[in-house]
């Protein structure tokens, strides 16, 4: 004869492993899906520098100018690129929105 309390405590064991099996692959997923690195490139353009927002091999944002300021002026010093290109990972890295503020510009052009 078959003990029924023995098959049941068996039977929730396995499921226990199982639910802790699958939380830890869903972790293992999120963590990996998170941790996708955000790169970028500064590069010339007209008399002065761009920056570009890459994810893996996928171009996300192409700032030929500096954001905020009018008459699409470049970015005059290589440094200055770099440092919003910086900014703007870092923006996203945080999952907030990769828009610069004048006030963050003109930090990064004061420095």
């Amino acid at each position: 004869m078959i003990n029924r309390n023995k098959v049941r405590t068996g039977l929730q064991g396995r499921v226990k492993w199982s639910v802790a099996i699958l939380a830890l692959i869903t972790i293992l997923v999120y963590y990996v899906e998170s941790a996708s690195v955000y790169t970028y490139t500064v590069y010339e353009v007209n008399a002065g520098y761009g920056y570009q927002i890459q994810k893996g091999e996928k171009v996300l944002i192409v700032q030929g100018f500096i954001p905020t300021l009018p008459d699409y002026q470049p970015f005059k010093h290589k440094k200055h690129a770099s440092q919003a290109a910086q900014l703007v990972v870092e923006k996203l890295n945080n999952k907030q929105v990769p828009a610069l503020s004048k006030r963050e510009i003109a930090n990064i052009l004061s420095s």
